[in-house]
């Protein structure tokens, strides 16, 4: 194997980019510029937006190629580079083909990034970013739940029925009594191999929070599931997580499924790729609900929330104040009851969970209801009934609950005045 080309790595300073408008309305905070050895860029100032601050696999990149490049060129790219390559393949979403590298020992990832974002065969390269369930901190696993417990929506809301909601989390115990029939397909973006979905409690929780049906009502109990696996405990983070290669597979199955909706419980940095995958779908109609993150009021904006395509959603607690821990931002649409709410955990227990993966899940389920109504309210309507009709939160200003507690009925009561059948 040949040595790997050496590039010279002049000082990589920090880098602040041109805020955009985004479709939902909201400034898009700055992220990495796309390196296109345009007059006046410099790949050491693109290769720093990319790194700075931001959690990343130490010694993983991923790389856009264009869908016509031959394996030849890939096992050459190895080769010249003294890297392992593997094949993620095309993301129809993005309109792209992404190879997945991994550094040896002692290799300097800035350095190689610096030099990819100028090797012409390269369309783009960053680092393979972490992402992890926006989990709070309490948890209450085999408590017993009556029936009287549960709370109930009103009888005569929609209930989402046939609508199709991708779920990008963890493993689902889809037969858990919440569950039963609700999924309808499922894949796994983890790629770990046949068998090896073993259910874990935030994405059963987040599905039931949407399609319960037995002692958990979700907010949508009659929607269709599609299930896709991104997020594991993997060796490298040690705790639950997900990298950038899987959210983009699970992105790109769920919209070539035909979802309407995808709830999005994680959160992680500013991900170019991820970033066009979000905008992507969005330009497809699909709607896009996501956590607004627990980092806390003093945390940078996480994404995907923060991306002006999403439905960015944070938590309250029984007395509809704000939970503590919630991310805070002028990106947040709305908010929903995400603290000791009652869920369904592994093995058929329940227990009572918190964070903003929570009230997102919540409000995933009224999105698939307004769905069910109107099929055609598209991305900005939804955001429009939920935002307009929105009831307000006590002591909170709107970088704290956005536009306030989402309201079903009034929600589905605008869709339906508002977006033609």
């Amino acid at each position: 194997m040949q040595n790997a080309p050496v590039f010279a790595e002049p000082d990589l300073p920090s880098v602040t980019t041109g805020l955009i408008l985004g479709a939902g309305g909201n400034s898009r905070p700055p992220i990495a510029p796309r390196f296109t050895q345009a007059p006046g860029q410099r790949p050491a100032e693109a290769a720093a937006a990319l790194l700075n601050n931001k959690r990343y696999r130490a010694r993983e990149l991923l790389v856009e190629v264009k869908a016509e490049t031959s394996n030849a060129v890939k096992d050459r790219f190895a080769n010249e580079y003294g890297v392992e390559v593997r094949e993620v393949g095309s993301l129809e979403l993005a309109g792209v083909r992404i190879w997945h590298l991994t550094l040896p020992p002692g290799q300097n990832l800035r350095r190689l990034l610096v030099g990819l974002l100028q090797d012409s065969r390269v369309l783009a390269a960053q680092p393979n970013y972490i992402y992890t369930p926006t989990q709070g901190s309490r948890e209450n696993g085999g408590v017993k739940i009556t029936d009287e417990a549960a709370v109930r929506p009103a009888p005569d809301l929609p209930t989402g029925a046939g609508v199709k909601v991708a779920i990008i989390d963890s493993c689902v115990e889809r037969d858990h009594a919440e569950l039963l029939g609700s999924a309808t397909s499922s894949f796994d973006a983890t790629q770990s191999g046949p068998g090896t979905c073993q259910p874990e409690n935030h994405g059963t929780a987040v599905a039931s929070l949407i399609a319960g049906h037995s002692k958990v009502q979700g907010t949508a109990a009659g929607a269709s599931l599609l299930l896709a696996k991104a997020f594991a405990f993997t060796s490298e983070e040690k705790e639950v997580a997900a990298t950038s290669r899987e959210i983009a597979l699970a992105l790109n199955w769920a919209a070539s499924s035909g979802a309407q909706l995808m709830n999005l419980s994680f959160a992680g940095p500013a991900d170019p790729l991820i970033e066009r995958m979000v905008a992507a779908a969005y330009t497809k109609g699909i709607v896009l609900v996501a956590a607004a993150g627990n980092a806390g009021p003093a945390s940078q904006p996480l994404y995907p929330a923060a991306y002006p395509e999403v439905i960015a959603v944070t938590a309250t607690d029984g007395k509809r104040e704000i939970y503590s821990a919630a991310n805070r931002g002028r990106h947040i649409c709305v908010s929903a009851r995400g603290v000791d709410v009652l869920v369904a955990h592994i093995h058929n227990t329940y227990g009572t969970d918190s964070g903003t993966s929570f009230a997102a899940a919540k409000v995933s389920g009224v999105v698939a209801s307004l769905l069910e109504k109107r099929p055609k309210a598209g991305p900005e309507g939804v955001r429009a009934a939920l935002q307009t009709t929105a009831t307000e939160v006590p002591h909170a200003d709107r970088t704290g609950a956005g536009y306030g507690l989402v309201n079903v009925a009034a929600a589905v009561a605008f869709v339906e005045a508002s977006v033609p059948q």
